[in-house]
């Protein structure tokens, strides 16, 4: 799934760029662009949880939530389907990619394209932990994998929204 529109508005063109290592791995793939809040969480949630062997997030990091929460949000036999069976990958296409530098971090390589896509070909999975937060006025139980430690950060991030158009350095102020 790729969201166009999502972090610095490049994922369709860093989406090009994984496809040509995944099609090396002879992969078959399904690419979804989203085009609004909420398809890839509306996809995931009706989807057979045995169709595919992973996810692959082109984006910032609201696809990842939104598959996360779908997965999280179906029975207790396809979320355990979902978990045991399929691998979510984050490419980092957004303006902090705080998940994927995070996954990154842990298993010791570089936030490169390339390195997620190889992971992600040779099967390499780690697991991350997953908050599950009861909020008030929301009749759904929210899911997230990076919810408290990169909460300020978010919240930073919303508040900088006035100063997007100078890029990276958005981030560094």
């Amino acid at each position: 799934a790729s969201n166009p529109i999502g972090g610095k508005g490049n994922a369709l063109d860093i989406w090009e760029r994984a496809r040509k290592v995944l099609n090396q791995a002879n992969l078959d793939i399904d690419t979804i662009i989203t085009q609004q809040l909420k398809e890839a969480y509306n996809y995931v949630l009706t989807l057979d949880p045995m169709k595919y062997d992973g996810f692959i997030a082109c984006s910032g990091d609201g696809i990842i939530h939104e598959i996360i929460n779908a997965i999280f949000h179906r029975n207790e036999e396809d979320k355990n389907k979902f978990l045991d069976h399929c691998a979510i990958c984050a490419l980092p296409a957004g303006s902090g990619n705080a998940l994927s530098k995070a996954i990154s971090s842990y298993c010791g390589d570089d936030n490169r394209i390339e390195t997620h896509c190889y992971y992600l070909c040779k099967g390499i999975k780690k697991k991350i932990d997953v908050q599950e937060m009861e909020l008030k006025n929301v009749e759904k139980k929210v899911y997230s994998v990076i919810a408290f430690m990169y909460g300020f950060l978010a919240d930073c991030d919303l508040e900088s929204e006035i100063i997007r158009c100078i890029g990276f350095f958005r981030t560094r102020l």
